[in-house]
């Protein structure tokens, strides 16, 4: 389903296209699902990634690159049923 996603993210941000951008934009339902529903099963926090997400939504100065990390890492560990 969002296969698309890894595939745009490591290869073409870099040129012009901000992570802001699509995150806030066309991809904001899929961001939100998988940052408020990030799984425990890893060493990263879910409340805190939800946090985070919170944070930029509120347009507090937030890495948009580490987000969107962490939606490709999100729908990875969700399409693989790895959380």
């Amino acid at each position: 389903m969002f296969y698309g996603i890894y595939i745009f993210h490591f290869s073409l941000f870099g040129f012009g296209i901000q992570e802001k951008e699509i995150l806030l934009g066309p991809w904001e339902k899929h961001a939100q699902r998988i940052l408020n529903n990030f799984p425990d099963s890893t060493s990263i926090d879910p409340f805190k990634v939800k946090k985070i997400w919170n944070l930029a939504k509120n347009d507090k100065p937030i890495s948009w690159d580490i987000i969107m990390k962490l939606v490709s890492l999100g729908v990875y560990l969700d399409e693989n049923k790895l959380g």
